[in-house]
């Protein structure tokens, strides 16, 4: 076509529509130089995000106790968690212990296998007064000697069941010097089989192993179950040496027969367990417990979280499940240090905001 002034227009009835737009479209112009970076602001931001200094911190390692064999009778028939048969305690004057089962001391093992390869080390592993959850810290952090095949390929994974925290074939948790200093230090004594009741398993030197510190309020749903039960500390106290059972009674006074706890007074005593791990010295502490317990303590918190979050905090724990979390509190008054600290060098000239 040709216009007016005779110059050649382009025929838009032959062109696509997106051409014609684009064609109809005013020219962009350049963005300016001190403009905003705009995929910068237009990123998404995280709805939630909180953020404390370190010090204000703790790095909890949840871990749910190993199979036990009231779980498998449980699992049988719900009823079974009544039977006295199955109660923490001495039975007809033999000692019988609610303990983990073979395949919860292999549940154990490898978890123990699992943080070392992770490089889980913390500062104080605390356990609930139940058998079945110390058991399994016993499992998870011991100072497990390697069997001599593991030894020979390295990988510390014997058919004695160890976890590789020894001295033949360790995690770096301990060292051979460490482990034969403390050879004569039990973390836990020989325990002789008694079939159905408890698995038999080798002594467990301390060696290198981090402090084990007994807390009464991690243990697990209290009342009517005798199996969440223990009468004394003094056989506990004898088969595992190498734990602190200073803070705990000696008699079980907190399980009542004729009384099962509620989910809110688990909660609140979850509540207050967290604010004694809170007052710790420790930034990175391993808590093992049980299920109900620990299930309830963390539906505390989060609520304000996505649902994806909070489903990942709140789901129940399997049997020797670890679970970490990042605590933070904001609202703390004292003054913890921080071990991660540099403080710098101070400059001659005043910088910052107030400058």
């Amino acid at each position: 076509m040709t216009g007016s002034g005779g110059a050649q227009q382009p025929n838009t009835a032959l062109q696509p529509q997106a051409e014609q737009a684009a064609a109809a479209a005013p020219a962009q112009q350049p963005e300016p130089r001190d403009a905003p970076h705009r995929h910068v602001l237009e990123a998404p931001q995280p709805r939630l995000l909180q953020v404390y200094p370190l010090r204000y911190t703790k790095t909890i390692h949840f871990i749910r106790h190993g199979e036990g064999f009231h779980n498998i009778a449980g699992r049988a028939n719900h009823d079974n968690y009544k039977s006295w048969e199955y109660e923490d305690s001495h039975l007809r004057q033999a000692l019988v212990l609610l303990v983990g089962t073979p395949e919860g001391w292999r549940q154990a093992h490898e978890l123990g296998r699992h943080m070392a390869a992770a490089g889980i080390r913390p500062q104080v592993v605390i356990v609930s007064p139940l058998t079945r959850a110390i058991e399994t810290a016993v499992g998870a952090f011991g100072d497990h000697p390697a069997s001599p095949a593991a030894v020979a390929n390295g990988n510390g994974n014997g058919s004695s069941g160890g976890n590789g925290n020894g001295s033949s074939g360790g995690n770096g948790n301990g060292s051979a010097s460490a482990s034969a200093s403390a050879s004569a230090e039990l973390l836990m004594a020989e325990l002789s089989e008694i079939p159905g009741k408890r698995s038999g398993h080798p002594a467990v030197p301390l060696g290198a192993a981090p402090p084990f510190v007994c807390m009464e309020l991690c243990r697990e749903h209290l009342g009517v179950h005798p199996c969440d039960r223990y009468s004394s500390l003094a056989p506990k106290k004898a088969f595992f040496p190498g734990v602190d059972f200073s803070s705990v009674e000696d008699a079980d006074a907190l399980w009542q027969a004729d009384h099962r706890e509620t989910k809110e007074e688990i909660q609140a005593r979850g509540r207050v367990f967290m604010a004694q791990l809170m007052a710790r010295p420790e930034q990175e502490i391993a808590v093992v417990t049980h299920s109900s317990f620990v299930h309830y303590l963390l539906t505390n918190y989060g609520h304000t979280a996505s649902t994806h979050v909070q489903g990942d905090l709140h789901r129940w724990f399997e049997n020797a499940e670890l679970r970490s979390v990042v605590v933070a509190d904001p609202g703390s008054t004292a003054h913890p240090p921080d071990p991660t600290h540099f403080p710098g060098f101070a400059s001659r000239v005043l910088e910052g905001p107030q400058a």
